[in-house]
Formats: C-alpha cells, sequence, structure tokens
C-alpha cells in the first residue's frame, strides 16, 4: 500500500467494521435482557441486522456518484463516519425503552384514537407487551428491526462507499477481495477481541462512544491523505475529537442510569452487574429481600417466596432414605440450600454457571441463604453443572457418587437450559448416581387443565426422561416436581407417607406439610397422569436435536397468542422432504432455463445469497452443538464468531491475490468449486457430529476441543463465504467492474445470511435437528453447485 489514500481507506474500512462489530455485541445483549434469555434473539437480531445492512448497501449503490478520483468517494467516507456514535446511542436508548414503550402503548393508543378502535384492539393483541409475557417471534423482530436499523444500514452504505474509494485509490478494480477482507478484520476486532471483553468493562453508552471516536479519527486521516489536512488544523481536529468523546463518555453514565430506569420500572432496581456470562440485575422485594434476574429471566428471590423452594427440594428429598451426598445446580442462594441442610447431609456441592451471582451473596441475600452458604458441608464453586457432571466424580467428591441430583433451574426457555432436558443429560446424571440415587427436576404444569401445547411440552420432557430413568413420580402444581430413579426403591406420590417421612426426620417445612393433601389428591394425579398419557406422541428431547427449546417458546407464546397454535404445530411437523423436495424441483428448473442468459447471469447473486445463507445456518448450528457441551458462555462462543471472521478475511484476500490475471471461464469455474466445496462440508459436518457425540466422542467434549475443533470447523465455513465474495464479483460483472457489482453481491450475501439464521435458529435446528440442518445447507449448496458448474461450462462454450 504506497498510495496514502488506499492507506487512509484501509483504516477507514476496519473502523467501519470495528464499530459494526461492538454495535452487533451490545445489541446482542440488550435484546437477550429483553427476551428473557432466548437465544432466538440472537439469531433474529442477526439477521435483521443482516437485512438492514442490505439496504444501506443497497441504497449507497443508488446514491454512488462518479466523482473526481477521491474528492466525492473520500467525502462521502468522511460525512458517514460521523454517524456510528449517534446511531448505536439511538439504538442502545431505544433498546433499553422496549419494555417501558411496548407495556404503555395501548394507554397511547387510546388517548390517540379511542379506546375500542380497529387499531388499538390491533395493537393490545399482537404489538403490545402484557405483564408476564414473553416476546413473540413478530414482537422480537420488529423490536430487532428497529434497533438493528441505523448502526447496520451505517455499515453496509459504508461497505459499499469504501469499496469504492478503495478501487479508486488503487486505480483498479479488483480490490473487492481486500475491502471484504478489511470489513471482517474490524468485525473481528470490534465483536470478539475487545467486544465480547470490554463490553463488562465500560457501560454500552460508553462503548459507542468510543465506536465514534475510532471512526472519526479515521475520518480525519483519511482527509489528511485525501485533501492533504496536515498540520494545525490537524492537531486541532485531533483535540477536538479527544473533547468532544470525555465530555460524551461522561454523558453516557448518566444516560446508561436513566436507561435502566425505563428498562426496570415497576420495581427498584438496586443493582445491575454485567459479565461474561450475561447481565444479572437485582430488584427490591417489598417489604425486605431481593429479586434475582438474569439476562431478564427472573431466577428468585431472597428470602424466597412462600412455596417456591419448600415443594422442590422436600418433595425431592423425602423420596430418599437418607441423602447424604447431593448435587444442586443453580438455586442454591435463593432459599435451596437452607431447606437442603436440614437433611443434615455430609456434602453438598453447590454449582452455578455465573460466579458473579455467588459474589452478591455477602451484600444481598437473607441471613439465613447466607448462613447455609457459608456451612462448611458446602461447597460452592461457579462451573457449569452439565460440564461436572459429564466429567464424572470429582477428586473431592466421593467415590459412591451422588444421593440426589437437584436441578433447581428455569423451564427450558433457552437453549441453554435446555442441555439440563435432554437425553444425553439424563444419562450423564445417571452415572454419578449412587446406587438408588435419585434425580429432581421442574417442569412446565398446571393443577387442572393442559393447553395442547403445554400437553406437547410436558410429554416431550416425562418420556425423555423416562427413556433413561424408568421410575418416576411427579407434584402436580404451576412448576411440576419430578423426582426419578433407576429403581423404584422409596419414590412415593401418598401425601401421608411423605408428612410420615418428614415428621420421622424432624423437619420442619410447615408450608410444604399444608400443601401436601392438595398438590397429592389421588384424583388430581391421575387427572394429569392420564393428561399425559393420552397426549399424542412426542420427539425425544436430544443435545442434536433441543426440541424441547421449541415445544417450550410454542407453549408460551400461545398463552398469550392461542391464534397461533396450528401454524406452530404445522412448523413442528416440517421435515427433510417438505424442505429439500422444493430446493430439488428448483434446481431442476433453473438447469431448464441455463441455457438462457440473463437467467444464466442471475446464477452468481443466488448462489452468493445461498452461500449467506448456508454459512448462518452452519455457523448457528455449530453454535448450539457448542453450547450442547460447554454451556453458553459468552467469551468461548465468541472464540468460534471470531474464527468465523479470520476465516472470511483470510479466504477474500487469498483469492483476491488469485484473481489478478484470471480469465473469466477460470473465474466461473473456480465459483462452482467453493459452492461445491460449501455443500460437501455441510454434508460431513451433518454426518460427524452425530457420529462424535456422547460417550465415544469424550475428545469432542474436551476443552482441547473447544479450543482447536470447533474454531478450526467454522474458520472453514468463514473460508468458503470469504474466497467466493470476490469470485462472484468477478464472475458476475467482469474484473472491470468489481467494485459496482460487489454491492449488489453484499446485498445478496446479507439477505440470504439473514435468511439463515432467522431459520436455522427459530425453525431448523430444533424442529429438524442440527445434521437436519447440515443436510438442508448440503442439499442447498449442492444445487448451487450444479448450476454454477453449468454456467462455467456454458461461459467456456460460448
Amino acid at each position: 500500500m504506497k498510495n496514502p489514500v488506499e492507506r487512509a481507506t484501509a483504516f477507514a474500512l476496519v473502523a467501519a467494521g470495528f464499530g459494526a462489530g461492538v454495535a452487533q455485541v451490545l445489541l446482542l445483549r440488550e435484546l437477550l435482557v429483553i427476551a428473557y434469555g432466548n437465544e432466538l434473539s440472537m439469531g433474529v437480531l442477526l439477521a435483521c441486522w443482516l437485512l438492514a445492512g442490505a439496504l444501506g448497501s443497497l441504497i449507497a449503490r443508488r446514491l454512488r456518484e462518479l466523482a473526481r478520483p477521491y474528492g466525492g468517494a473520500a467525502m462521502r467516507m468522511i460525512r458517514l463516519a460521523v454517524l456510528p456514535a449517534p446511531a448505536l446511542v439511538l439504538s442502545l436508548a431505544f433498546a433499553r425503552a422496549v419494555p417501558l414503550l411496548l407495556s404503555t402503548l395501548p394507554e397511547f393508543c387510546t388517548r390517540i384514537v379511542g379506546e375500542g378502535s380497529g387499531l388499538t384492539e390491533f395493537v393490545i393483541a399482537h404489538i403490545a407487551l402484557r405483564p408476564g409475557e414473553m416476546l413473540g417471534l413478530g414482537q422480537m423482530l420488529t423490536v430487532a428491526l428497529l434497533a438493528a436499523l441505523l448502526p447496520a444500514a451505517l455499515d453496509g452504505a459504508q461497505f459499499v462507499v469504501g469499496c469504492d474509494l478503495y478501487a479508486r485509490a488503487r486505480g483498479r478494480e479488483e480490490g473487492v477481495g481486500a475491502v471484504y477482507a478489511l470489513d471482517a478484520i474490524g468485525h473481528l476486532l470490534g465483536g470478539v477481541l475487545l467486544g465480547w471483553a470490554v463490553a463488562i468493562a465500560f457501560n454500552p453508552f460508553t462503548m459507542a462512544v468510543l465506536v465514534g471516536a475510532v471512526n472519526l479519527v479515521a475520518a480525519t486521516v483519511l482527509a489528511g491523505a485525501a485533501f492533504g489536512l496536515s498540520g494545525r488544523p490537524r492537531t486541532a481536529v485531533y483535540a477536538g475529537i479527544v473533547i468532544a468523546t470525555l465530555l460524551s463518555a461522561y454523558a453516557a453514565q448518566d444516560l446508561h442510569r436513566a436507561s435502566l430506569r425505563w428498562r426496570w420500572q415497576h420495581q427498584e432496581l438496586l443493582a445491575n452487574i454485567e459479565s461474561i456470562y450475561g447481565n444479572i440485575a437485582i430488584t427490591r422485594q417489598k417489604p425486605d429481600g431481593i429479586y434475582l434476574y438474569q439476562n431478564g429471566l427472573y431466577t428468585g428471590a431472597s428470602p424466597p417466596l412462600q412455596g417456591t423452594v419448600d415443594e422442590f427440594v422436600h418433595f425431592a428429598l423425602l423420596q430418599h432414605p437418607a441423602p447424604k451426598r447431593i448435587l444442586l445446580i443453580g438455586g442454591g442462594i435463593l432459599g435451596s440450600l437452607a431447606e437442603i441442610l436440614k437433611y443434615n447431609p455430609e456434602s453438598v456441592y453447590y454449582l452455578e454457571l455465573d460466579g458473579a451471582v455467588l459474589r452478591i451473596a455477602d451484600r444481598w441475600i437473607a441471613p439465613d441463604d447466607l448462613r447455609a452458604l457459608d456451612d462448611p458441608r458446602v461447597h460452592a464453586r461457579q462451573g457449569d453443572g452439565r460440564r461436572f457432571v459429564k466429567r464424572g466424580r470429582q477428586r473431592d467428591a466421593a467415590d459412591s457418587g451422588f444421593d440426589a441430583v437437584l436441578v433447581s433451574l428455569p423451564d427450558p426457555a433457552t437453549a441453554q437450559l435446555n442441555r439440563f432436558y435432554t437425553r444425553e443429560w439424563f444419562e450423564e446424571v445417571r452415572g454419578v448416581l449412587a446406587p438408588g440415587g435419585i434425580l429432581a427436576w421442574q417442569a412446565p404444569g398446571a393443577e387442572a387443565y393442559f393447553s395442547p401445547a403445554l400437553l406437547a411440552l410436558d410429554k416431550c420432557l416425562y418420556e425423555t426422561a423416562r427413556g433413561v430413568f424408568p421410575n418416576l413420580v411427579t407434584m402436580p402444581g404451576e412448576r411440576a416436581v419430578v423426582v426419578c430413579s433407576i429403581e423404584e426403591g422409596d419414590l412415593t406420590e401418598d401425601w401421608m407417607e411423605l408428612e410420615q417421612r418428614l415428621h420421622a426426620r424432624g423437619i420442619e417445612a410447615q408450608y410444604f406439610e399444608a400443601l401436601l393433601p392438595n398438590m397429592l389428591d389421588p384424583i388430581k394425579l391421575a387427572n394429569v397422569q392420564e393428561s399425559i398419557e393420552q397426549a399424542a406422541a412426542q420427539p425425544i428431547n436430544r443435545d442434536l436435536r433441543p426440541i424441547g427449546f421449541f415445544l417450550d417458546q410454542a407453549h408460551w407464546l400461545t398463552q398469550f397468542h392461542p391464534e397461533s397454535a396450528p401454524l406452530l404445530k404445522r412448523a413442528q411437523s416440517i421435515g427433510l422432504r417438505q424442505i429439500l423436495g422444493p430446493v430439488v424441483a428448483a434446481t431442476l428448473l433453473l438447469l431448464c432455463l441455463a441455457w438462457v442468459g440473463p437467467v444464466r447471469a442471475f446464477f452468481v447473486p443466488l448462489s452468493v445469497a445461498a452461500t449467506g445463507f448456508i454459512s448462518m445456518a452452519l455457523e448457528v448450528a455449530l453454535l448450539f452443538a457448542f453450547q450442547a457441551i460447554y454451556g453458553y458462555v459468552y467469551h468461548k462462543v465468541g472464540v468460534i464468531i471470531g474464527a468465523f471472521m479470520v476465516g472470511l478475511a483470510a479466504g477474500a484476500i487469498l483469492t483476491g491475490h488469485w484473481l489478478e490475471g484470471k480469465g473469466f471461464r477460470r473465474v466461473n469455474a473456480g465459483l462452482a468449486l467453493v459452492q461445491g466445496f460449501g455443500a460437501a462440508l455441510a454434508a460431513v459436518l451433518g454426518l460427524a457430529l452425530p457420529a462424535f457425540w456422547g460417550q465415544s466422542g469424550a475428545w469432542l467434549q474436551s476443552p482441547t476441543a473447544a479450543v482447536l475443533l470447533f474454531p478450526l470447523v467454522t474458520a472453514l465455513v468463514g473460508l468458503g463465504v470469504g474466497v467466493q465474495f470476490p469470485l462472484a464479483s468477478a464472475a458476475w460483472a467482469g474484473a472491470s467492474h468489481q467494485a459496482r457489482a460487489a454491492a449488489g453481491l453484499y446485498a445478496a450475501d446479507l439477505i440470504g445470511a439473514s435468511v439463515g439464521a432467522l431459520a436455522t435458529g427459530a425453525l431448523l435446528a430444533p424442529v429438524l435437528g442440527i445434521p437436519g440442518t447440515c443436510a438442508v445447507a448440503a442439499g442447498l449448496g449442492g444445487g448451487m453447485a450444479i448450476l454454477l458448474a453449468v454456467r462455467a461450462g456454458l461461459s467456456q462454450g460460448s
């Protein structure tokens, strides 16, 4: 890079990518909290980000000016560099205000258009957020699109304008691969190396200010190179940037505190803690005590609300004659430990995924819970309960295993929580239980009426557990307590027998004892069991097919939107044939039309869109698989995302060099080979993951695989995308017009990727499973490879 404008443009492109990467991370975290930890929100935001980026790139392409060599394009790039900070601040403020906005919409509409109007009824039914309601897919899409619109569209516009300027600076059009790589490097720096780590050191609004400062510095460097800005004027600009950054960062603190009050407008927020695992909020419980929320999802209270802990702990431990060694996963500081210690165990191993939960104990939790946590028999530690069990008996645990494993976690409302309700999880727990040991967990329930969606969810979870633990007893309720064991042993649903055991052990649990006759009424038990037994059969919940996550989402959605039940039922019934059939038919139709010139030319943007879909489908599939093994940990998942960007940048750079001097025919042939490589990678991944899963794939579950295998495969996915983009640019419009072609292809790439992210996270991964998702990607990629090969052959013959 000898041309100073070329160097300055490269810096501006990296700065733009950096800002986009940071914005993605910050908005992902904000939307995750709004959506109560539902990881679908991440796929939705990513899809909306890509769509908005495509819109920005298309607008920038429309407004593209044929100006003098540097002036017009450079000035547009400089103007765009002023906008990242304001755009991100507005997006973050909107995300923080979403709960307040959605809850007050009915009142607002009533004042504007009147009560009972069609608009008001529509808003109440489909947009407004009612107390206790989780964001539905439609609400999630609306919120994500509005939140991502400004920063994502700006990122797309910066890419197109930067591509134009970079080509002008080089004096030739072959720089598309380098531009793609520079943007990817910026995303890598912002989204992984800084975004995941620094986001917990600075509040989001301060991060937005820092993003703006980086882009302003890049704009100043570009102005110096393109227009000769130097000396004192340049120094004055830098001084102004520093002063503006410091003042804005100070104001950002106040905006951060004010926006948190918008999110928790009906509660007194005591603390808001950001960690590498997510967000923790502590609010006050009247007249004393606290509520704990993790990623917006209610976890519990200290002191515990009456009945929320008693039912679970006592119904579970009374099923075992003498539980001496107990494993507790979650909920310990919120009442569970204090109740467990009433059984006088020898040791209790208590695990929390987020260590920040344990660190807040001294300041916030009730004295009884704090005393239980400090008890010498309690071994509290930060760690993923799934991995703890998977590693088997620990060196400091007894060789005889655990008498009881208690999983005090919420329903499988997220993919991370679903890991504790799969067939593989139950098999792993069985391996660490002592003879006669029990496993206790909770399921969504009802005392009388079961909706069809709730029945489907409970049927799935119960049958998944019963496949490993043939003996199972339940205590019905809003959250049913389920206790299962390999041996029938002392398991009972007889309330009088449980009352006798309670008295015999001298345990004081007045509230639980008062509930027993009602909760374990024989008629109620028979009705609940009959409802579940007669429900339609459901698939087994598996790590590689997390259908429990999908069914839980359907259950909550149909509670507030019953009209969505038929659509969700049809979605669950979708199979590979229903998806691959249309793909095959479309491929055959396009093959028949391949001799028509405009149709054949359309194969190139279509292949770019398909590759975008495939890459996001595989990336989401790998994230689901990674999560099933290691848990939903931000800094580790960031490694996978970073690997994708590294592969993308490497592919774009290498292909950019290879393209120099290559003819049209070789470019088309190379494009077909790359598409075939993507299809083959998807097929191999779909076959390899099930083959290496479980006990035979112990290495797959090791920390070595976390830092080697998963990032390597994701880097290969990114490599394919990075190689294809410059090839497609050259194949579509010819090497002399790559910069113009890049804008349209970039939009096609983003649109395809957005559809892939949304479809995979919401439907393909949970319903078809990860192998099924890979099969869809392989089928789509294989069809496009055939079309591109035909195009290459016809190009050679022309």
